[in-house]
């Protein structure tokens, strides 16, 4: 069944050049592919890259994330970057989504730790917890994810306690 990926990149200053140029070579080892329906790349700002990806089968993300012709463009893309965000639209394989947002990005567990640290730091320093509601809420969302089995993969991986049983 079809599914499509939205990535969204924030680049490091200083590293667009870089990011660019490996991102034109993905996007020839991305046309290799026959299950490949779209694979389409916006530049909204000089250090923002938006991909939409589309994928005819789990089969087709798979071979796309096997190819040994991408894994060094794409290691330099996300070395590149400072985040990135994945959103999956449809239904994937979550064990390949998730490889696919594991991309040296900051774990579930890592993140709910930091949202305990902001917590903390709040308190002791004399303010309201009501001062970060939005680490708060995160924190909650983080926490659900981790209770699931979560807690090793990419934080964007926190979608997988929110998706509807199948």
């Amino acid at each position: 069944m079809p599914f499509m990926l939205k990535i969204r990149w924030d680049i490091k200053e200083g590293s667009e050049a870089d990011f660019r140029a490996n991102q034109e070579q993905l996007c020839e080892v991305m046309l290799e592919h026959p299950g490949v329906i779209t694979y389409h790349v916006e530049y909204p700002s000089p250090r923002v890259s938006e991909w939409t990806e589309v994928y005819a089968t789990d089969a087709a993300f798979k071979a796309h994330l096997d190819n040994e012709r991408g894994k060094a463009p794409l290691g330099a893309v996300v070395a590149a970057c400072d985040t990135i965000t994945c959103r999956c639209f449809g239904e994937a394989n979550d064990e390949w989504i998730a490889a696919a947002v594991d991309l040296g990005a900051e774990a579930v567990a890592g993140a709910v730790k930091d949202a305990g640290l902001a917590l903390d730091a709040v308190a002791a320093m004399g303010l309201e917890p009501d001062d970060l509601a939005l680490v708060a809420a995160a924190r909650e969302h983080l926490d659900r994810a981790v209770a699931e089995g979560h807690g090793d993969l990419d934080i964007a991986a926190t979608y997988l306690s929110h998706r509807s049983p199948s």
